[in-house]
């Protein structure tokens, strides 16, 4: 695993595996790899991804969710959360969400 410096302001960050999906308005939900305490999430879309960690039972939901917006990367503890719902607001064009696991600090 090689250590790099991710956009500085959420500090060091140990990469491990990662999973992408592209996410629709009918939504996903998208097992974590196994591999790390915590889980940085990249939208590399254009539009804002709503996302809630769980279970595989985990429902999408965009009232629910937390958004991550375009171009954003975001840092979460990893805790009990085997799977992520991600969804988009109907009518807006497909991201693609990234799901990296690894060690890191906020």
């Amino acid at each position: 695993m090689a250590e790099r410096d991710v956009e500085g302001n959420i500090g060091l960050f140990r990469i491990g595996k990662s999973v992408g999906a592209i996410v629709s308005a009918t939504g996903s939900v998208i097992a974590i790899p196994i591999g790390g305490a915590t889980m940085l999430l990249s939208n590399t879309g254009d539009s804002p991804v709503f996302i809630i960690p769980g279970s595989s039972g985990v429902v999408p939901s965009v009232a629910d969710g937390m958004p991550i917006m375009p171009g954003d990367k975001e840092l979460f503890l990893i805790n009990e959360a085997t799977h992520l719902a991600a969804i988009i607001e109907s009518g807006a064009a497909p991201s693609r969400l990234t799901i990296t696991v690894g060690a890191g600090e906020v």
